[in-house]
């Protein structure tokens, strides 16, 4: 209903860019599959944000986020923008935190959204990794 699952027909709906947002909610326009590419393009080719030991972690880019998203502050207000709850998604065996890509445009609109990534070289055990994820969610800074 909310398009929140992958094999939901809605999900390619929210993987599209701000542009075309409003127009998928009245279901007018359909993202073309060059679209849907670049926008998964765009999360593999995504710069890390953090590092804690072999997990690279990115906070999502809310490009685009849906437009009901909290505006920002107008520039001269001094009242900071509500801070929202922290969300670390964490990938299966795939592990470059894309396969949920479908949902990340509307969760960002109500989370803080960052996930996880490892490198295909990377041979670190389970414990591992497990320690970085526990360690970043730790991190006094968050």
């Amino acid at each position: 209903e909310h398009g929140l699952f992958l094999h939901s027909p809605r999900a390619l709906h929210l993987s599209a860019p701000r542009s075309l947002v409003s127009p998928l909610a009245a279901g007018e326009v359909e993202p073309t599959a060059t679209e849907i590419v670049d926008f998964i393009r765009d999360l593999y080719d995504q710069p890390t944000d953090e590092t804690h030991g072999p997990i690279e972690f990115l906070q999502f880019d809310d490009r685009y986020a849906a437009t009901s998203a909290t505006p920002p502050p107008s520039p001269g207000s001094t009242t900071p923008p509500p801070r929202k709850e922290l969300l670390l998604y964490v990938p299966g065996l795939e592990f470059s935190g894309v396969s949920a890509a479908g949902q990340f445009p509307l969760l960002a609109t109500r989370y803080d959204l960052w996930r996880c990534r490892v490198t295909p070289s990377d041979r670190s055990s389970f414990d591992d990794l497990a320690r970085a994820v526990v360690a970043w969610i730790n991190d006094p800074a968050r």
